[in-house]
C-alpha cells in the first residue's frame, strides 16, 4: 500500500494539564530568547513526550507503522480569533498539534 487516508476528528491532544503546556511553551520560549538551545531542546522533547499521537503510534495501538514528518513547530492549537493568545474560552483548550 503506497498511501493511507484517515479521515475525521482523530482528536489527538498532549495528555497534561493546560497550566503546565502553557508553561513548558513560555520556557520554551525564554530559552530560545537566552540563545540556551539545549534547555528549549528539552522543554519541546518533553512536549513530544506528551502527544498522544505519538505515544500510540510507538506502542502500536494505533496506526503502527505510520510515519510523519519531524515536528519543528510549537502545539498552536487553539487560539483565540485574530490573536496569538492561547484559548480562553470556557473549554481552555491546552495546545496541542
Amino acid at each position: 500500500m503506497d498511501y493511507t487516508f484517515f479521515f475525521g476528528d482523530l482528536n489527538f491532544r498532549l495528555i497534561c494539564e493546560n497550566e503546565d503546556v502553557r508553561g513548558i511553551i513560555e520556557r520554551y520560549q525564554g530559552f530560545l530568547a537566552e540563545g540556551n538551545q539545549k534547555e528549549a531542546d528539552h522543554m519541546f522533547g518533553w512536549l513530544l513526550g506528551e502527544d498522544q499521537l505519538i505515544q500510540a503510534r510507538d506502542s502500536h495501538e494505533f496506526i503502527g507503522s505510520y510515519k510523519e514528518g519531524a515536528i519543528t513547530f510549537l502545539p498552536t492549537y487553539k487560539y483565540d480569533l485574530n490573536s496569538e493568545v492561547y484559548d480562553t474560552s470556557k473549554k481552555q483548550r491546552p495546545p496541542a498539534w
